[in-house]
């Protein structure tokens, strides 16, 4: 079956295929905060009701800007970040991470905005090494794990203000891939990963760790719809998911 959204442009309907209710309840969603629900300083997963959260300020929840729902992440690049449950287990079979981001300023150096797994490759027995995302100050983003070769970067020309949708996938193979907007835009291949099903530590989005400390210039902007799924997305899947609102 398949699911579209409908909408109106200039007086023309405009009809979209979405990923709305399948990628929504998925059984290989392991992870789904659309920054909708909380409870005090907890982010609660809009997925399974495992795996919350933590905020380091409830002010990370902002309705000042969305791309879906009616609140976003934000991030104010002095310190707001979430910290992800130390119980995550992503398995063994790759992996998909997808989320919007708004860029307020871009940094002057590199800053992250999601890392799984510390800098200096602790804490992630899942893969036995850290993947993180960042955007750097001339205006590239990455994809990359330092301790296993992968560098996916693209120069990716991105404003302030405006919404890009971001997915990076990672799969058995040792093969990333990285999409912008629905689309692959890079690629890149690893050297082996030892795969168990192990939780992952030193999680977090918005900032992250070396040597178990923040290192690194911290997120200045939103984010919105970040999702973690135990399986590689296909990009028919990604492209569609770049529609669902």
């Amino acid at each position: 079956m398949s699911f579209f959204s409908v909408s109106t442009n200039n007086g023309k309907m405009d009809i979209k295929p979405v990923a709305s209710y399948p990628l929504n309840t998925d059984s290989s969603l392991l992870l789904y905060y659309t920054f909708e629900t909380t409870n005090g300083l907890s982010l609660l997963n809009n997925k399974t009701g495992l795996y919350d959260a933590s905020l380091s300020n409830t002010a990370i929840v902002t309705t000042a800007n969305k791309k879906n729902g009616s609140q976003s992440g934000y991030f104010n690049g002095t310190g707001y970040y979430v910290t992800l449950p130390s119980t995550l287990t992503i398995g063994t079979n790759g992996f998909t991470i997808a989320c919007w981001i708004n860029i307020t300023a871009l940094p002057f150096s590199n800053c992250v905005i999601w890392q799984l797994g510390d800098g200096n490759g602790s804490g992630s027995p899942a893969w036995n090494g850290n993947i993180s995302f960042g955007i750097y100050s001339n205006n590239v983003i990455q994809v990359g794990s330092f301790k296993h070769g992968i560098n996916c970067s693209y120069s990716s020309g991105f404003s302030t203000g405006s919404w890009y949708h971001i997915v990076f996938t990672f799969n058995s193979s040792f093969q990333c891939l990285l999409y912008v907007n629905g689309s692959q835009v890079q690629s890149s291949n690893g050297s082996e990963y030892t795969f168990v099903n192990s939780p992952v530590s030193y999680c977090y989005l918005g900032n992250g760790t070396y040597n178990g400390g923040f290192g690194n210039p911290s997120y200045n902007g939103y984010l919105d719809d970040f999702r973690i799924y135990n399986r590689v997305l296909s990009a028919a899947e990604i492209a569609s998911l770049y529609t669902y609102k």
